[in-house]
């Protein structure tokens, strides 16, 4: 069984195929995207995650839920990347564990990709459902997101803060990229974590791609830049081989209080989350994701659920090229493996 392997094997024999899929720096928008859903296609949500379609600050969202989730707890969850692809149903399953991990209903805007709407839409469109949703005073609010998302969460957990800071329980961030000041980077720092799929200079195009022009030290499209003071508590989780690590630690590093917390994975990759059919650390990351939603979206401690009675079975679906190499790779580590 894979509880008695050692997990280290699947993560190397994942980044083994990964680089092999990613061969080039440069940007090819088309295969870009392409790969984000084949990535999507591996991890599809699990039978009990719900779903529909609704429209909120003229932003089309996702609302995400599984059976037993309080009605109360709303989490936005902004989904990851590079401004330019990604949506809503890429990261259901996602959105799926941390509803059911976190017992809440989850918020999966649809804001506008680049470069067909360039800075600031996506930024706009964050703002926008965070004001929506401040117009019911109800729920208790964390914003969330990974990559790209995670740097659209905190800049509305920001704007949060200065129009209604009592409704913001907390932010919960994913390898978030929160400086699009790459050049910078790489000039200044060693980012050479073994990053099996970004490369800085894929990174500059994304960058390039989303800003057209505009300014890379603008808070709106860096918000490591912002005004940091007076935010509801923060939960920071990053991969030691994440090309981004460095952005949480610096994130991190100007919050330095008590209600931050960062947690560094060892091994682990930029979103390792979005292999959770394949690595038991993508659903030990979204669980203790989980639980600190459960401290911070409730009046005092009280019991959590069991929530490993929950937790799926490791499975790979293939049909797909990189979904069967993988399967090639991991078949002997997998609990079950659903038929190609």
């Amino acid at each position: 069984m894979l509880a008695h392997q050692n997990p280290v094997r699947a993560i190397d024999q994942l980044k083994s195929e990964l680089r092999k899929q990613s061969t080039t720096s440069d940007l090819n928008l088309s295969k870009f995207r392409k790969g984000t859903v084949a990535v999507a296609h591996m991890n599809p949500p699990a039978p009990d995650v719900q779903s529909e379609v609704i429209v909120m600050g003229s932003v089309q969202c996702r609302r995400v839920s599984v059976p037993g989730f309080q009605p109360d707890r709303r989490l936005i969850y902004f989904h990851g990347g590079g401004f330019v692809s990604g949506s809503s149903e890429t990261h259901l399953a996602i959105a799926g564990e941390l509803s059911r991990y976190g017992r809440c209903q989850v918020i999966c805007p649809d804001y506008r990709l680049a470069p067909e709407h360039p800075f600031p839409a996506a930024y706009d469109d964050a703002l926008a459902v965070v004001d929506a949703c401040l117009m019911s005073a109800d729920h208790k609010m964390v914003l969330s997101g990974d990559s790209a998302g995670g740097g659209l969460a905190l800049s509305a957990a920001c704007h949060m803060r200065d129009r209604n800071p009592g409704l913001l329980t907390g932010v919960l961030l994913l390898c978030p990229w929160l400086d699009l000041d790459c050049a910078q980077h790489r000039s200044t720092q060693s980012y050479d974590v073994g990053d099996p799929l970004l490369t800085w200079g894929l990174m500059e195009q994304l960058a390039f791609a989303y800003l057209q022009g505009a300014d890379v030290k603008d808070v709106r499209s860096s918000p490591i830049n912002l005004d940091l003071s007076g935010l509801a508590p923060v939960y920071i989780q990053a991969g030691e081989n994440d090309i981004l690590k460095q952005d949480a630690i610096n994130l991190s590093g100007r919050l330095a209080n008590s209600q931050t917390e960062l947690r560094i994975w060892p091994e682990m990759i930029h979103v390792w989350h979005a292999f959770s059919s394949i690595l038991p650390e993508a659903n030990e990351a979204l669980q203790k994701a989980g639980d600190w939603l459960n401290n911070y979206t409730q009046k005092g401690r009280e019991t959590k659920n069991d929530s490993s009675k929950n937790t799926p079975r490791l499975r790979l679906v293939c049909g797909h090229p990189i979904g069967a190499a993988l399967h090639r790779f991991l078949r002997g580590s997998l609990d079950s493996c659903d038929p190609c």
